[in-house]
C-alpha cells in the first residue's frame, strides 16, 4: 500500500514536471518591432517557426524567447533587404538576457559623417566594457529617426537635432526618446594647396556652392573655374549645407559627389580649382593651432567669416567653433559649425543609456575626452579653449 502511495506521488510529480514544461515552452512572451512587409521568399525554417512569425495584420515580426547566434545568423541569411535585417538584429538585441549598461549587443544608427569617429568612440567603450557589442550602421539622420520611431533602433548619433514633424511622429507612435548635443564639429572648406584664396565670406561660400559664383577670380583669386566636389547623399553635412547655407536653394548642377574623405581629398588635391569640405577630425592636419605644423601639401583650410560688418574671418579651431570673445570683447565665431546629437530610445534595455553616459563623461578615455583628442569641442565638459596665436 506504501509502495503504491508513492509510485503515484512519483507519476504525479512527473506529470506536474511535464506540464510546467510545456507552459515554459508555449507561454514564452512575444516581443515585435515593426516591418511592413516580409520580403519576398522569406520562409522561415520549420525549427525556427515556433518561435519566429510575422503577424501581417500588425505588421510585426514577432519573436518568443531569445536567439542564439545561430538562430539570429540563420534568420539574417534569408534576405539582404537592409530594413528586415535590422527588425531581426532589433529583435535578438531586445531578448539579449545578459543586459546590462556594461554588457550586451546594440546597433548604433550612425550619420555617415560621424562614422570615423563612431569607430574611435565604440573602442574607447569597449576598452573598459570587453562584454559589450556595439554594432555601428550608418544611415541618414533622417533614417535613423525613423528607425527609432519604428522600434528597429534603439540608439543614434545624429548630426542634428529632431525636427518638428518627428517629434511629433514619435508622440504619435507613442515613442519615448531621449536626445542631447555631446559635441561640436564644423564644415572644414578645403581648396587646392595652390590656392591663392585664403578665405571667404559666409555668402560668397553659399554663392560658390550654388553655382551662382563660378570662377575663383570673382572672389579674389585668379582666374580659374571653379569646381565643386560633395559628400554623399544621406551625409548629415549635405543636408546641413542645403538647409543652413543654401537655404533651399540647389547646389551647383556641375557639383560632384564624393563617396568618402578620401575621395573628397584625392579630388580637390587634383584640380586646382576644386573646392570641397572635410569634418574637422578628418583635417586636423591642416589644422594645427602652430601654422608652421599644418600639412597643407594635399589641401589647405579656408577661413570663413559671419556676414556681421568688421567681423574676422577664421579658420575652424575648436575656440572659434564654439564662439570666442577677445579682450577686446570681439566675438570670434566660425560660422559653419553645428552640434552632434545621440537620441535613444527609453525603456528598451539597460545598453543604450550605458553608451550614452559614456559619451557625456569627461574622465580621460571616455566619451567628452574622445572628442576632444579627435579635434573636436566636447559639450559636457569644462573646458578653457585656447585659440591661436596669430
Amino acid at each position: 500500500m506504501n509502495s503504491t502511495f508513492v509510485v503515484g506521488n512519483d507519476r504525479l510529480v512527473l506529470l506536474a514536471l511535464l506540464m510546467a514544461m510545456l507552459l515554459a515552452a508555449c507561454g514564452q512572451p512575444e516581443t515585435g518591432v515593426t516591418l511592413e512587409t516580409l520580403p519576398q521568399g522569406v520562409q522561415f525554417p520549420s525549427d525556427l517557426q515556433k518561435k519566429v512569425r510575422y503577424d501581417a495584420a500588425t505588421k510585426k515580426l514577432m519573436l518568443a524567447g531569445a536567439l542564439t547566434p545561430q538562430e539570429r545568423g540563420t534568420l539574417l541569411s534569408l534576405s539582404s533587404d537592409p530594413i528586415y535585417k535590422r527588425a531581426v538584429q532589433a529583435l535578438s538585441e531586445r531578448n539579449h538576457k545578459e543586459e546590462t549598461s556594461i554588457a550586451g549587443e546594440m546597433t548604433v544608427g550612425v550619420d555617415p559623417a560621424l562614422m570615423p569617429l563612431a569607430e574611435e568612440l565604440v573602442k574607447a567603450f569597449k576598452a573598459k566594457r570587453t562584454n559589450a557589442m556595439l554594432f555601428l550602421q550608418p544611415m541618414s539622420s533622417a533614417e535613423a529617426i525613423s528607425e527609432l520611431i519604428a522600434d528597429r533602433l534603439r540608439f543614434a548619433l545624429l548630426l542634428r537635432d529632431l525636427k518638428p514633424e518627428e517629434r511629433d511622429a514619435m508622440a504619435k507612435a507613442g515613442v519615448e526618446t531621449r536626445q542631447l548635443k555631446i559635441a561640436r564639429d564644423a564644415i572644414c572648406l578645403i581648396v587646392h594647396p595652390t590656392q591663392v584664396v585664403e578665405d571667404l565670406r559666409f555668402s560668397q561660400v553659399r554663392d560658390i556652392l550654388s553655382g551662382k559664383v563660378n570662377d575663383w577670380e570673382k572672389v579674389g583669386g585668379k582666374k580659374l573655374p571653379i569646381k565643386v566636389f560633395l559628400s554623399a547623399e544621406n551625409d548629415g553635412r549635405r543636408e546641413y549645407l542645403k538647409d543652413s547655407v543654401l537655404a533651399g536653394e540647389k547646389f551647383a548642377d556641375s557639383a560632384v559627389t564624393c563617396k568618402t574623405a578620401a575621395e573628397m581629398i584625392d579630388a580637390v588635391k587634383n584640380t586646382p580649382g576644386g573646392i570641397g569640405y572635410l569634418t574637422m577630425t578628418e583635417a586636423r592636419a591642416a589644422l594645427d593651432l602652430d601654422k608652421t605644423k599644418r600639412d597643407t601639401t594635399q589641401y589647405k583650410v579656408l577661413a570663413v567669416s559671419t556676414e556681421k560688418f568688421g567681423a574676422d574671418r577664421v579658420l575652424p579651431f575648436q575656440a572659434y567653433v564654439v564662439g570666442f570673445s577677445d579682450d577686446k570683447g570681439n566675438r570670434l565665431e566660425y560660422p559653419l559649425a553645428y552640434n552632434i546629437y545621440y537620441a535613444l530610445r527609453i525603456g528598451v534595455g539597460e545598453l543604450p543609456p550605458g553608451f550614452a553616459g559614456f559619451l557625456g563623461q569627461s574622465l580621460e578615455g571616455e566619451g567628452q575626452g574622445v572628442f576632444l583628442k579627435q579635434g573636436l569641442v566636447p559639450l559636457r565638459a569644462q573646458l578653457k579653449l585656447t585659440p591661436p596665436n596669430k
